[in-house]
């Protein structure tokens, strides 16, 4: 998959393993899938997150946790839209703009499944 003007093309945020990794928020998945796509190296990568390559190299191994401020500024550098993250947006007016599910979506996952023996929780 060829980038377009130096980032991703949209297409890329949908293929299965990255939506899938999107909505986990897994950011190894991610990061190791943006370095291919992009044909980078570890190094490249790291240049590109403003990170070290040692750090990198931990984070796509699983062994280095990100914190939120982390996961906001590699998703930034990187071009990784974060409301396929599900996190919140602040505008320049300093409100919230909410990317997470709709509420239609929401209120199918407060429901029970169907056939389930348990009563419909009330709040």
């Amino acid at each position: 998959m060829s980038p377009t003007r130096g980032g991703l093309p949209p297409q890329f945020w949908s293929q299965p393993k990255v939506a899938l990794a999107l909505s986990a928020c897994d950011m190894p998945v991610i990061l190791g899938e943006v370095q291919r796509a992009m044909g980078w190296t570890q190094k490249q990568l790291a240049d590109a997150t403003g990170y070290s390559q040692s750090w990198i190299s931990k984070v796509l191994r699983g062994h280095q946790p990100l914190t939120l401020e982390q996961v906001r500024r590699v998703s930034e550098r990187l071009g990784i839209p974060l409301h396929l993250l599900r996190f919140s947006v602040y505008e320049e007016n300093g409100s919230i703009e909410d990317e997470g599910p709709d509420e239609a979506l929401a209120e199918l996952a407060r429901q029970p499944p169907s056939g389930s023996p348990h009563k419909e929780r009330t709040r």
